[in-house]
Protein backbone atom coordinates (compact mmCIF):
# COMPACT_ATOMS: atom_id res chain seq x y z
CA UNK A 1 0.00 0.00 0.00
CA UNK A 2 1.48 3.39 -0.93
CA UNK A 3 2.09 6.27 1.49
CA UNK A 4 2.40 4.00 4.49
CA UNK A 5 2.95 5.83 7.79
CA UNK A 6 6.33 5.61 9.50
CA UNK A 7 5.20 3.79 12.63
CA UNK A 8 8.61 4.16 14.30
CA UNK A 9 8.26 7.94 14.44
CA UNK A 10 4.57 8.42 15.10
CA UNK A 11 3.26 9.70 18.44
CA UNK A 12 0.35 7.28 18.50
CA UNK A 13 -1.53 5.54 21.30
CA UNK A 14 -1.77 2.23 19.46
CA UNK A 15 -4.01 0.67 22.12
CA UNK A 16 -6.89 2.96 21.15
CA UNK A 17 -7.12 1.15 17.82
CA UNK A 18 -7.46 -2.35 19.30
CA UNK A 19 -11.26 -2.10 19.87
CA UNK A 20 -11.67 -1.05 16.23
CA UNK A 21 -10.14 -4.38 15.20
CA UNK A 22 -11.98 -6.65 17.63
CA UNK A 23 -14.15 -8.29 15.00
CA UNK A 24 -11.11 -9.02 12.86
CA UNK A 25 -9.32 -10.47 15.90
CA UNK A 26 -12.20 -12.78 16.72
CA UNK A 27 -12.46 -14.11 13.18
CA UNK A 28 -8.72 -14.58 12.84
CA UNK A 29 -8.34 -16.41 16.14
CA UNK A 30 -11.30 -18.67 15.39
CA UNK A 31 -9.67 -19.64 12.09
CA UNK A 32 -6.50 -20.65 13.95
CA UNK A 33 -8.29 -23.09 16.22
CA UNK A 34 -7.09 -26.01 14.10
CA UNK A 35 -3.36 -25.35 14.63
CA UNK A 36 -1.96 -28.60 16.08
CA UNK A 37 -0.79 -28.86 19.69
CA UNK A 38 2.64 -27.27 20.17
CA UNK A 39 2.33 -25.85 16.67
CA UNK A 40 4.52 -23.03 15.38
CA UNK A 41 2.68 -19.84 14.41
CA UNK A 42 4.10 -16.78 12.65
CA UNK A 43 2.33 -13.40 12.91
CA UNK A 44 3.20 -11.05 10.03
CA UNK A 45 3.20 -7.28 10.70
CA UNK A 46 2.33 -8.01 14.32
CA UNK A 47 2.33 -4.38 15.43
CA UNK A 48 2.08 -4.01 19.21
CA UNK A 49 1.46 -7.73 19.65
CA UNK A 50 -2.24 -8.26 19.11
CA UNK A 51 -3.86 -10.63 18.43
CA UNK A 52 -0.68 -12.70 18.95
CA UNK A 53 -0.63 -12.19 22.73
CA UNK A 54 -4.31 -13.09 23.00
CA UNK A 55 -3.64 -16.25 20.99
CA UNK A 56 -0.77 -17.11 23.33
CA UNK A 57 -3.09 -16.76 26.33
CA UNK A 58 -5.67 -19.02 24.69
CA UNK A 59 -3.10 -21.53 23.49
CA UNK A 60 -0.02 -21.47 25.75
CA UNK A 61 1.18 -24.66 24.05
CA UNK A 62 1.91 -22.82 20.80
CA UNK A 63 5.33 -21.51 19.79
CA UNK A 64 4.54 -18.06 18.47
CA UNK A 65 6.75 -15.56 16.63
CA UNK A 66 5.58 -12.06 15.72
CA UNK A 67 7.52 -9.92 13.26
CA UNK A 68 7.27 -6.27 12.21
CA UNK A 69 9.56 -3.69 10.61
CA UNK A 70 8.80 -1.15 13.35
CA UNK A 71 11.20 -1.33 16.30
CA UNK A 72 8.82 0.83 18.32
CA UNK A 73 5.93 -1.59 17.90
CA UNK A 74 8.11 -4.65 18.48
CA UNK A 75 9.25 -3.20 21.82
CA UNK A 76 5.59 -2.67 22.76
CA UNK A 77 4.80 -6.25 21.74
CA UNK A 78 7.68 -7.58 23.85
CA UNK A 79 6.37 -5.68 26.85
CA UNK A 80 2.98 -7.35 26.41
CA UNK A 81 4.57 -10.76 25.98
CA UNK A 82 6.68 -10.35 29.14
CA UNK A 83 3.49 -10.43 31.19
CA UNK A 84 2.70 -13.91 29.89
CA UNK A 85 5.71 -15.67 31.36
CA UNK A 86 5.76 -17.86 28.25
CA UNK A 87 9.17 -18.52 26.71
CA UNK A 88 7.47 -19.79 23.56
CA UNK A 89 6.43 -16.28 22.50
CA UNK A 90 8.90 -13.90 20.86
CA UNK A 91 8.78 -10.76 18.74
CA UNK A 92 11.45 -9.76 16.22
CA UNK A 93 12.16 -6.84 13.87
CA UNK A 94 11.84 -8.35 10.40
CA UNK A 95 10.26 -7.66 7.02
CA UNK A 96 7.34 -9.86 6.03
CA UNK A 97 8.62 -9.57 2.46
CA UNK A 98 12.01 -11.12 3.36
CA UNK A 99 11.55 -13.54 6.24
CA UNK A 100 14.70 -14.58 8.09
CA UNK A 101 13.20 -18.02 8.78
CA UNK A 102 13.89 -21.50 7.48
CA UNK A 103 11.80 -23.00 4.71
CA UNK A 104 9.04 -25.22 6.09
CA UNK A 105 9.55 -24.00 9.67
CA UNK A 106 6.02 -22.96 10.77
CA UNK A 107 2.62 -24.66 10.90
CA UNK A 108 0.52 -21.53 10.40
CA UNK A 109 1.00 -17.93 9.29
CA UNK A 110 -1.41 -15.20 10.30
CA UNK A 111 -1.69 -11.46 9.80
CA UNK A 112 -4.11 -8.74 10.84
CA UNK A 113 -4.25 -5.61 8.66
CA UNK A 114 -0.70 -6.05 7.43
CA UNK A 115 -0.15 -8.75 4.84
CA UNK A 116 -2.02 -8.18 1.56
CA UNK A 117 -2.33 -4.48 2.36
CA UNK A 118 1.14 -3.16 3.18
CA UNK A 119 4.52 -3.99 1.69
CA UNK A 120 4.60 -6.08 -1.50
CA UNK A 121 1.58 -8.42 -1.30
CA UNK A 122 2.96 -10.90 -3.84
CA UNK A 123 6.36 -11.18 -2.13
CA UNK A 124 4.68 -11.39 1.27
CA UNK A 125 2.53 -14.37 0.32
CA UNK A 126 5.40 -16.12 -1.44
CA UNK A 127 7.50 -15.78 1.68
CA UNK A 128 4.63 -17.02 3.83
CA UNK A 129 4.22 -20.05 1.56
CA UNK A 130 7.96 -20.73 1.71
CA UNK A 131 8.10 -20.95 5.50
CA UNK A 132 4.94 -23.05 5.85
CA UNK A 133 5.15 -26.80 6.35
CA UNK A 134 3.27 -28.90 3.77
CA UNK A 135 -0.38 -28.64 4.73
CA UNK A 136 0.22 -25.45 6.68
CA UNK A 137 -2.26 -22.59 6.38
CA UNK A 138 -2.00 -18.84 5.82
CA UNK A 139 -4.86 -16.82 7.32
CA UNK A 140 -5.11 -13.06 6.83
CA UNK A 141 -7.64 -10.54 8.13
CA UNK A 142 -7.35 -7.41 5.98
CA UNK A 143 -9.40 -4.30 5.30
CA UNK A 144 -11.83 -4.78 2.45
CA UNK A 145 -13.34 -1.96 0.45
CA UNK A 146 -13.36 1.54 1.90
CA UNK A 147 -17.09 1.20 2.58
CA UNK A 148 -16.23 -1.42 5.24
CA UNK A 149 -14.01 1.00 7.20
CA UNK A 150 -16.35 3.57 8.71
CA UNK A 151 -13.66 5.81 10.15
CA UNK A 152 -11.67 6.05 6.92
CA UNK A 153 -14.76 6.38 4.74
CA UNK A 154 -16.43 9.13 6.76
CA UNK A 155 -13.14 10.91 7.43
CA UNK A 156 -12.45 11.01 3.71
CA UNK A 157 -15.91 12.46 3.02
CA UNK A 158 -15.19 15.22 5.54
CA UNK A 159 -11.99 16.11 3.72
CA UNK A 160 -13.83 16.09 0.39
CA UNK A 161 -16.22 18.68 1.85
CA UNK A 162 -13.46 21.18 2.68
CA UNK A 163 -10.56 20.51 0.29
CA UNK A 164 -10.09 20.91 -3.46
CA UNK A 165 -10.33 17.53 -5.17
CA UNK A 166 -6.60 17.44 -5.95
CA UNK A 167 -5.72 17.78 -2.24
CA UNK A 168 -7.94 14.94 -1.01
CA UNK A 169 -5.87 11.83 -0.13
CA UNK A 170 -6.14 9.03 -2.65
CA UNK A 171 -7.33 5.96 -0.74
CA UNK A 172 -8.49 4.06 -3.83
CA UNK A 173 -5.98 1.31 -3.03
CA UNK A 174 -8.51 -0.05 -0.53
CA UNK A 175 -11.01 -0.79 -3.29
CA UNK A 176 -8.37 -1.93 -5.80
CA UNK A 177 -6.87 -4.56 -3.50
CA UNK A 178 -10.29 -5.68 -2.27
CA UNK A 179 -11.76 -6.12 -5.76
CA UNK A 180 -13.21 -9.57 -6.39
CA UNK A 181 -10.53 -12.17 -6.97
CA UNK A 182 -7.46 -9.92 -6.57
CA UNK A 183 -6.19 -11.15 -3.22
CA UNK A 184 -7.39 -14.68 -3.85
CA UNK A 185 -5.34 -14.66 -7.05
CA UNK A 186 -2.22 -13.63 -5.13
CA UNK A 187 -2.62 -16.61 -2.79
CA UNK A 188 -3.05 -19.02 -5.68
CA UNK A 189 -0.10 -17.55 -7.57
CA UNK A 190 2.08 -18.29 -4.53
CA UNK A 191 1.09 -21.96 -4.73
CA UNK A 192 -1.59 -22.03 -2.04
CA UNK A 193 -4.67 -24.17 -2.52
CA UNK A 194 -8.11 -24.40 -0.90
CA UNK A 195 -8.17 -20.60 -1.08
CA UNK A 196 -11.14 -19.13 0.74
CA UNK A 197 -12.41 -15.57 1.22
CA UNK A 198 -15.26 -14.32 3.38
CA UNK A 199 -16.42 -11.10 4.96
CA UNK A 200 -16.29 -10.43 8.70
CA UNK A 201 -18.63 -7.80 10.13
CA UNK A 202 -18.84 -6.21 13.58
CA UNK A 203 -19.71 -2.95 15.33
CA UNK A 204 -17.28 -0.34 16.64
CA UNK A 205 -18.71 1.67 19.52
CA UNK A 206 -17.82 5.12 20.84
CA UNK A 207 -19.23 6.76 23.95
CA UNK A 208 -20.04 10.09 22.30
CA UNK A 209 -19.34 12.19 19.24
CA UNK A 210 -16.18 13.81 20.64
CA UNK A 211 -14.52 10.42 21.22
CA UNK A 212 -15.43 9.39 17.66
CA UNK A 213 -14.11 12.62 16.13
CA UNK A 214 -10.89 12.40 18.13
CA UNK A 215 -10.45 8.81 17.00
CA UNK A 216 -10.83 9.70 13.31
CA UNK A 217 -8.26 12.47 13.64
CA UNK A 218 -5.79 10.06 15.26
CA UNK A 219 -5.68 7.48 12.44
CA UNK A 220 -2.08 7.62 11.15
CA UNK A 221 -1.49 8.05 7.45
CA UNK A 222 -2.34 10.45 4.62
CA UNK A 223 -5.81 11.24 5.96
CA UNK A 224 -4.40 12.38 9.30
CA UNK A 225 -1.79 14.47 7.51
CA UNK A 226 -4.55 16.22 5.54
CA UNK A 227 -6.56 16.96 8.68
CA UNK A 228 -3.49 18.41 10.41
CA UNK A 229 -2.91 20.84 7.55
CA UNK A 230 -6.42 22.28 7.82
CA UNK A 231 -6.94 25.74 9.26
CA UNK A 232 -9.35 26.20 12.16
CA UNK A 233 -12.27 27.25 9.93
CA UNK A 234 -11.86 24.27 7.58
CA UNK A 235 -11.42 21.88 10.50
CA UNK A 236 -14.60 23.23 12.05
CA UNK A 237 -16.50 22.65 8.81
CA UNK A 238 -15.08 19.14 8.61
CA UNK A 239 -16.23 18.47 12.16
CA UNK A 240 -19.76 19.67 11.42
CA UNK A 241 -19.79 17.47 8.31
CA UNK A 242 -18.77 14.48 10.41
CA UNK A 243 -21.58 15.17 12.90
CA UNK A 244 -24.07 14.98 10.02
CA UNK A 245 -22.48 11.87 8.51
CA UNK A 246 -22.33 10.05 11.85
CA UNK A 247 -25.91 10.90 12.86
CA UNK A 248 -27.42 7.63 11.50
CA UNK A 249 -25.08 5.71 13.84
CA UNK A 250 -26.09 7.68 16.95
CA UNK A 251 -28.02 5.85 19.65
CA UNK A 252 -30.66 7.36 21.90
CA UNK A 253 -28.19 7.58 24.81
CA UNK A 254 -25.76 9.63 22.71
CA UNK A 255 -23.31 6.81 22.05
CA UNK A 256 -22.42 5.65 18.55
CA UNK A 257 -22.25 2.24 16.86
CA UNK A 258 -20.42 2.14 13.54
CA UNK A 259 -20.64 -0.87 11.20
CA UNK A 260 -17.24 -2.31 10.31
CA UNK A 261 -16.06 -5.10 8.06
CA UNK A 262 -12.99 -6.78 6.62
CA UNK A 263 -11.92 -9.70 4.47
CA UNK A 264 -10.72 -12.98 5.97
CA UNK A 265 -8.63 -14.90 3.45
CA UNK A 266 -6.94 -18.24 3.83
CA UNK A 267 -5.07 -20.81 1.78
CA UNK A 268 -3.23 -24.07 2.38
CA UNK A 269 0.20 -25.06 1.13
Amino acid sequence: MSDQPDFDHLDVDYDQFLPLLQGANDGLLAALATVPESGRVLDLACGVGEPAVTLARQRPDLRLTGIDISETQIEAARSRAAQLGNDGVRFEVMSMDALELDTGSVDAVMSRMGALMMGDPIRTVREAARVLVPGGRLTVAVWGTLDMHAAMRLGLRCLEAVLPAEQVPDLSVFDKLAAAGVREGILREAGLTAVDSRTLRWTFERADFESWWSFVLAIPGPMQDAFRRLGQDALGRARRTMAELAAPCRRRDGSYAFPMGCQLLSGRL
